[in-house]
């Protein structure tokens, strides 16, 4: 997984880091996670405001696995 950020309900947006470099920072322009595509897709349609559609995209990944 690749540092992100989570939108609980009801708060701002919190960083969640995967690698040790955003961890030391708190930056997440200083990520070095691979890429993962699945993930940038998810990303972007949360961006869009398209929540179900990114849930539902994760849970047919997870099925997969």
């Amino acid at each position: 997984m690749k540092c992100h950020y989570a939108h609980p309900k009801g708060e701002e947006k919190v960083l969640i880091p995967e690698c040790w470099n955003v961890v030391m920072s708190g930056n997440i322009e200083d990520c070095t996670c691979p890429e993962n595509p699945h993930l940038a897709y998810i990303e972007q349609l949360k961006k869009e405001g398209k929540f179900e559609q990114a849930k539902e995209y994760r849970r047919i990944m997870n099925e997969n696995k």
